[in-house]
């Protein structure tokens, strides 16, 4: 789905029950068009190969907290802030999940 929020169009999809929402960073609905079939195809192609952005991790855990625990939900954040930073400094856009089974063993 594609929609606007504020100025700027965002896409929601679901892939596999997980929700993803991403910022299209543009005010023009026909760039923001173009750009949601491009940045789709590449999230689709990204949960095939089992890879998730460490930022969505720390935005659906924050949402998740914001939920769960408000109280401490500010720090959270500010910690996951440092922490991207660091990911950053590595490089790293990317992790890998670790499936349920595995945990079992």
């Amino acid at each position: 789905m594609l929609y606007k929020r504020g100025n700027f169009y965002w896409l929601d999809i679901r892939i596999n029950g997980n929700r993803i929402r991403r910022s299209l960073d543009t005010t023009n609905k026909l760039e923001a068009l173009s750009r949601y079939a491009e940045k789709k195809e590449e999230l689709i192609k990204e949960f095939k190969e089992g890879k998730v952005r460490f930022e969505d991790f720390c935005e659906t855990y924050l949402e998740w907290a914001w939920t769960s625990k408000p109280a401490s939900t500010r720090r959270e954040k500010q910690r996951l802030e440092k922490i991207k930073e660091f990911f950053r400094s590595l490089d790293l856009a990317h992790i890998y999940p670790v499936f349920k089974e595995a945990r079992n063993i």
